[in-house]
C-alpha cells in the first residue's frame, strides 16, 4: 500500500493506508479467532499432528525468534491450516451476485439473481475428498493434493477475483499464534464429541469444551 498508485501516479495518502489496514485487522477478527479455536481442537484431538507441527517447528526455527522468511518452510502447518478451513470454512455461506443468464446443471439462472454457495457443502464432496469427515490433513500432501482435483475445491475464504483480501494475513497471524502455542504449551480437551450447527454468522462450537493446558 505505501508504495502503490493510481493511474494517474498518485500514492495513497497516510490517512487512506491507516484506513485500508485496519479494515483488514478488524474485518478479519471473528473469522480469524474462530479459525485458531477449530484449529486447536483438532489437534487437542489428534495430538500425533501437534508433535508433527512441533517437531516441523523445531527443524524450521531450532530455538531462533521466528522471522518472517521462516513462514513459507512450515508445509507441514499449511497442509493442517488446509484441513480445518476444509472443515470448519470460516462462514458456511457465500452470497454472489449473477451478473450474466448462465445455464448450471441443468438450470437456468437468470441475470440479477443472487445465490449462495456453500462450503461447507463443496468441502465434503467425496468426489473430491476421500473421507471427508475426517481429519486428514496429508489429503492436501503430495501425491494425493485432493484440493488440485477443482480449481474450487477450496474456497473457506473465497475464490477466484473474490478471494478474501485478509487471506494471505490470516494465514500468517494463525501461523505465528501456533507456533507459539506449540512452543510453550501441551493441550487436550474434553469431551470429544462436539455439535456443529450451520450459521450465518462464523462457527461456533455450540458447547462448553473443558480444555487440560500445560507449560512446556
Amino acid at each position: 500500500m505505501l508504495s502503490a498508485t493510481d493511474e494517474q501516479g498518485q500514492a495513497l495518502s497516510d490517512s487512506e493506508v491507516i484506513t485500508n489496514m485496519l479494515q483488514l485487522l478488524f474485518a478479519a477478527r471473528d473469522t480469524t479467532a474462530r479459525q485458531l479455536c477449530w484449529l486447536i481442537l483438532e489437534l487437542a484431538l489428534h495430538p500425533q499432528w501437534a508433535e508433527r507441527l512441533r517437531r516441523e517447528c523445531s527443524e524450521v526455527t531450532g530455538n531462533a525468534p521466528l522471522e518472517m522468511s521462516h513462514l513459507k518452510h512450515f508445509t507441514c502447518m499449511g497442509w493442517v491450516l488446509k484441513e480445518v478451513e476444509r472443515l470448519y470454512p470460516p462462514v458456511y455461506i457465500i452470497p454472489r451476485g449473477v451478473i450474466d443468464d448462465v445455464e448450471f446443471a441443468g438450470y437456468h439462472i437468470p441475470a440479477g439473481w443472487h445465490v449462495n454457495v456453500s462450503p461447507l457443502l463443496t468441502h465434503r464432496l467425496e468426489e473430491i475428498y476421500s473421507r471427508p469427515e475426517s481429519f486428514e490433513p496429508e489429503r492436501f500432501a503430495p501425491p494425493r493434493e485432493e484440493h488440485k482435483k477443482h480449481s474450487f475445491a477450496l474456497i473457506g475464504f473465497g475464490g477466484g477475483v473474490h478471494k478474501c483480501l485478509g487471506y494471505e494475513l490470516a494465514q500468517m497471524e494463525m501461523k505465528i499464534i501456533l507456533l507459539i502455542m506449540l512452543r510453550r504449551f501441551r493441550w487436550n480437551v474434553t469431551p470429544t464429541e462436539f455439535e456443529i450447527s450451520p450459521s450465518f454468522q462464523p462457527f461456533e462450537v455450540l458447547q462448553e469444551l473443558r480444555a487440560t493446558v500445560q507449560c512446556k
